[in-house]
């Protein structure tokens, strides 16, 4: 992948306190794939307009971050259609059998101190995106250690798979007998890949026509204003490095694509995040609250 360094970014979060005295704040970010085969981040397979509803259904690299009082607890994710395929760092509790549905952390978040200063984390080789993981870790949170005082990382990573059938439930669009997933936004970004993408903001409700290439496709976002559009989406809730971190992650996803193929990307709403995973970080200091902010995007291949 390509390695994408972006410019430092002002903080869309501003603190209602310096260091949010009685408060954790979860941020989350993930991709959902819709696709009708197979497990890779391919997207439909060629021929294909959107995606078969029978098909396998991604969360990739949904990415934890925490912010505000150091504290000390239990970190849980539960996928609620399907099963967890990864979990970074090695999970305290669950993620165990052929198709785990749980995974839990005990975890310390400390104040984060220079990269100078911590252990380099031992990833294994065959984590999925091993090669983001800078992008993530380059984001001002708290670091985490168990509580043994053994250093872990700046983030918790885990990714999730709803097997055939599962995702019928996720109230899929039919439009002139043409079926999408996951389109529950009526606005998105089309790109068309290649090494330079065209990118451009998209209305997908009414869904757009297959093969319309309209001259205004050539009218491409800038960097900042895609940022600003995930920004949006979010609500202003995550931070300004997250958002970042996002699109450093999938930007190579869409220039290493074979040139000419048209994605759209979209806002997925709470309660469709809520029925994919559902996360729970439980203090061990009763009197802390807790705080969370997730976004989701989906990314369906139209050509």
């Amino acid at each position: 992948m390509l390695p994408l360094l972006f410019p430092l970014l002002a903080d869309t979060v501003i603190a209602p306190y310096p260091h949010d005295y009685g408060q954790v704040r979860v941020h989350e970010w993930g991709v959902v794939t819709f696709t009708s085969a197979g497990t890779e981040i391919t997207g439909a397979p060629g021929g294909l307009y959107g995606h078969d509803p029978f098909g396998l259904l991604l969360v990739d690299a949904p990415v934890v971050w925490f912010h505000g009082e150091p504290f000390g607890g239990t970190f849980t994710v539960r996928a609620e259609m399907g099963f967890i395929t990864t979990a970074y760092p090695k999970p305290s509790e669950g993620f165990s059998g052929p198709t785990p549905v749980t995974a839990s952390w005990r975890i310390v978040g400390r104040m984060p101190q220079p990269f100078t200063e911590v252990p380099r984390p031992s990833v294994p080789e065959n984590t999925p995106f091993r090669w983001a993981m800078d992008f993530w870790r380059d984001v001002p949170c708290l670091d985490l250690y168990t509580q043994e005082e053994v250093y872990l990382d700046r983030f918790l990573y885990y990714e999730t798979a709803i097997p055939d059938g599962l995702h019928a439930r996720m109230n899929t669009v039919v439009e002139n007998g043409r079926q999408l997933a996951g389109f529950f936004s009526p606005d998105g970004i089309r790109i068309v890949t290649g090494p330079e993408p065209l990118i451009r903001p998209d209305r997908i409700v009414p869904l757009p026509l297959v093969g319309s290439r309209s001259t205004a496709i050539r009218t491409t976002m800038h960097r900042q204003e895609i940022l600003d559009r995930l920004c949006d989406w979010a609500g202003g809730n995550l931070k300004s490095h997250e958002i970042a971190a996002l699109w450093n992650t999938w930007e190579p996803f869409f220039t290493e694509r074979p040139p000419g193929e048209i994605w759209l990307l979209f806002p997925l709403p709470p309660e469709t995040v809520e029925g994919i995973s559902s996360i729970h970080l439980q203090p061990d200091d009763p009197h802390l609250s807790v705080e969370y902010h997730r976004l989701f995007l989906g990314l369906v291949r139209l050509e």
